[in-house]
């Protein structure tokens, strides 16, 4: 019997950030245990290929076409030539997602992809990272315009998945209202989104599925110890870690996505970070955890002013499942490090995020006490951080074991994001 061929849209598993490497490692897996993936498309490519194709010679035939569907939409909607061409060739509100439906039927638009999902049997969208309260995203306009013209066009069955659908940016709520009703089925990650989705979905089928990184497992067994104290054992470009002592206990400190430089450029968190290093490493020993290429600069420079270790993005999955689920805390705003380490009991304590949905929302899905620090302002809540991350400490292994417990269920729902390849 042959197997169910899937075109795969938001494939992350080339990105600076461990959690995007991390959710399509495991969706990969997830998918291929019914199913083949016929193709993955890979939206941050796919923006430099609209964007190269935006520059290339005007003499060129792809130049040509796309000047004459650019020409059409701008006039339109009343936009300057000269606005235009700062501007990528792609829909980018309700107002332009029928007109360039039409020109994909037409294959005058993504003409590659239009082959890639009619050879395809079912569309599964990776929604993870794109759907952010204050930011219309490329990768929430094209999950939402593959999902359109995957039902409009080609009549293909089409699910979101493993994703927050924080909707709340005006012109993507109004795309969302128009295509999330379409989707075959939708699973969302947390609690906030699956309260703003139902009602969009008008009676049909939307689930509260855990995130794919729920389930890996970090290592357990005590020679894990031995093997990582060789030297360098933990140097990941771009840093340099001599030895990193895990037979003791350590805690783990993490950025956040509401930090990122491209967000607030006049917000500095060295200061903040290097007064809360100081504060943690009186407990236990720090380990600065990079997991976004955003989070290394600052950390660079903790790392230079308190001689602390920082484990970089390039450190591969499994590793940092390792590190985080075996720490004996961790600190920080990343969604999903805090998975990670939950994933071995590690308690959380956490920072706000780019959106509220992920960080209020971990804190929900595990039952916990107390509510996400304001990433913004770390240094005025040291002393409460402290507070909470001892407080979680002196709970030791019944705490840990509470976590495991939740997080075992939360690893079983993970597996309903691809129910609808099982039927």
């Amino acid at each position: 019997m042959n197997k169910t061929k899937v075109f795969l849209a938001g494939d992350t598993a080339n990105r600076l950030n461990w959690g995007c490497r991390a959710t399509t490692l495991a969706l990969k897996s997830m998918i291929m245990d019914t199913s083949d993936i016929s193709y993955s498309l890979d939206f941050s490519k796919l923006a430099k290929s609209l964007n190269t194709i935006n520059t290339t010679n005007n003499h060129s035939f792809s130049r040509r076409v796309l000047n004459k569907i650019s020409n059409k939409v701008y006039n339109f909607t009343g936009i300057t030539v000269e606005k235009r061409q700062k501007l990528n060739i792609h829909p980018t509100n309700i107002e332009e997602f029928d007109f360039f439906a039409d020109q994909f039927q037409k294959r005058a638009f993504l003409p590659s992809i239009y082959d890639q999902i009619d050879n395809s049997d079912v569309v599964v969208i990776n929604g993870e990272g794109g759907f952010l309260k204050s930011e219309k995203t490329f990768p929430a306009l094209m999950s939402l315009f593959i999902g359109y013209v995957a039902k409009r066009c080609l009549k293909k069955p089409c699910i979101i998945i493993n994703h927050t659908a924080d909707i709340r940016h005006p012109e993507i709520k109004a795309i969302a209202q128009y295509v999330y009703p379409l989707f075959d089925d939708v699973a969302v990650r947390e609690p906030f989104s699956f309260r703003a989705i139902k009602d969009l979905r008008k009676n049909k089928p939307v689930i509260l599925a855990a995130d794919a990184v729920f389930k890996y497992k970090p290592i357990t067994n005590n020679s894990w110890a031995e093997v990582v104290s060789r030297p360098h054992y933990f140097s990941f470009y771009p840093f340099s870690v001599q030895n990193l002592d895990v037979s003791k206990p350590y805690i783990c400190l993490g950025g956040s996505a509401a930090l990122h430089p491209m967000r607030r450029k006049d917000h500095k968190p060295f200061p903040a970070f290097l007064k809360l290093c100081k504060a943690l490493n009186d407990i236990y020993p720090v380990v600065l955890v990079a997991a976004c290429a955003g989070d290394e600069d600052f950390m660079r420079e903790v790392s230079k002013e308190l001689n602390l270790p920082v484990l970089g993005t390039s450190m591969p999955t499994y590793q940092a499942v390792d590190v985080l689920g075996n720490a004996a805390l961790y600190v920080g705003g990343r969604w999903h490090s805090c998975i990670k380490a939950l994933t071995g009991g590690t308690p959380i304590v956490v920072f706000s995020s780019n959106t509220n949905y992920k960080s209020e929302g971990i804190v929900e899905l595990m039952k916990l006490d107390h509510n996400p620090f304001d990433s913004y302002h770390i240094g005025e809540f040291v002393e409460d951080i402290v507070e909470q991350s001892e407080d979680y400490l002196k709970q030791g292994s019944s705490l840990r074991e509470r976590l495991l417990r939740r997080v075992q269920e939360l690893s079983d729902s993970a597996d309903k994001n691809v129910r609808f390849l099982w039927t």
